[in-house]
């Protein structure tokens, strides 16, 4: 995952997290109350370029998959077999020096969030840029709603950046929305902990903090403006003191992995349900073990099931009703949910 964002700001002067913060919500066994999902493994039909970054699955339940260390955007169909390639040029004209996500926008065109050069990319179907839009920060992620994109940025601290904006496809300039950041008095975990998982839903934005936070932001856009309002994320009674909770500096990459994870990915399911990639509070093989956790309408705990190896992303591939889970390594995996 994206932990090396936390190493951005080591030369700031740190202080641990002593502020008293609220209970999170748990649910207790969760795993124990856990049925594995019916997954089989699926070996990919193409060559793994490198460590997989992000994956997005389009309406008609295509694939992309971006290696970005590669600069290779992999287009597959719900069996992993290849459809097509993208090869993304770091210098030049039609250069994506720094892709950090990847989704399909208006019209199935291709979209890319390049980091490095702040903006937001449409490719054409050759892979070449069609038109891009210039950000006033730094992008990590975005999600594609009716009408445009929700961008979330790399939130540095005592930064004037916001948490969320929303780019219009009528317009040029995002407009920032009202979400708070998370005041994480630790200045070298406050990017971390401010790194959102988006989820398109209905006319509904959720927007949940990845790590260290568990809190979601649902957002409804109206003619008056955003309306926002934060929810608790249900997660794990094993894990809830590791809520809010971040090391104290200098610390080592081991207890990055051991801070919080909310929300390690998210979908909306068969029903337009949001479905969250998990961590379940046991550990298995060296990892913490994954679940997919699926939220009632309220954004209440429904139920889980638990996933095989150590799965990074989610897709939800509606037109097989099929979710497929992915490793940064290069393991696949197809699952199906009861009703």
């Amino acid at each position: 995952m994206r932990l090396s964002i936390a190493i951005l700001f080591l030369g700031l002067s740190s202080c641990a997290d002593t502020v008293d913060r609220p209970k999170p919500k748990v649910v207790t066994g969760l795993a124990e109350g856990a049925a594995p999902a019916r997954c089989e493994a699926v070996a990919p039909a193409f060559e793994i370029p490198a460590s997989l970054d992000q994956m997005a699955a389009s309406p008609d339940s295509v694939l992309a998959l971006l290696y970005a260390d590669a600069g290779v955007i992999q287009i597959a169909d719900h069996a992993l077999r290849p459809v097509r390639s993208y090869s993304l040029a770091e210098t030049g004209p039609e250069a994506v020096a720094n892709p950090r996500d990847v989704t399909f926008g208006a019209g199935g065109r291709l979209a890319v969030l390049d980091g490095a050069l702040h903006r937001l990319v449409h490719l054409t179907g050759n892979g070449d840029i069609a038109d891009y839009t210039t950000l006033q920060f730094v992008p990590d992620r975005f999600a594609r709603a009716a009408n445009g994109y929700y961008i979330f940025p790399v939130k540095p601290p005592t930064h004037t950046t916001g948490l969320a904006y929303f780019l219009a496809d009528s317009l040029d300039d995002p407009v920032r929305l009202p979400l708070e950041a998370a005041d994480v008095p630790n200045p070298q975990i406050y990017s971390l902990a401010n790194l959102m998982v988006p989820l398109v839903r209905g006319r509904e934005l959720l927007a949940a903090h990845q790590f260290v936070v568990p809190i979601m932001h649902v957002v409804r856009m109206t003619v008056a403006g955003a309306r926002v309002r934060r929810v608790d994320i249900p997660i794990a009674a094993e894990l809830a003191d590791r809520a809010w909770w971040t090391p104290e500096p200098p610390f080592e990459e081991t207890e990055l992995q051991d801070m919080l994870v909310p929300v390690v990915d998210m979908v909306a399911g068969r029903a337009g349900e949001p479905v969250l990639l998990v961590r379940t509070g046991r550990r298995r093989d060296g990892h913490y073990e994954k679940g997919l956790m699926r939220l009632t309408d309220t954004l209440e705990f429904r139920d889980a099931f638990l996933l095989e190896g150590d799965p990074a992303y989610i897709a939800y591939l509606a037109a097989k009703d099929v979710y497929v889970a992915a490793s940064t390594e290069g393991e696949f995996w197809r699952c199906t949910l009861p009703s």
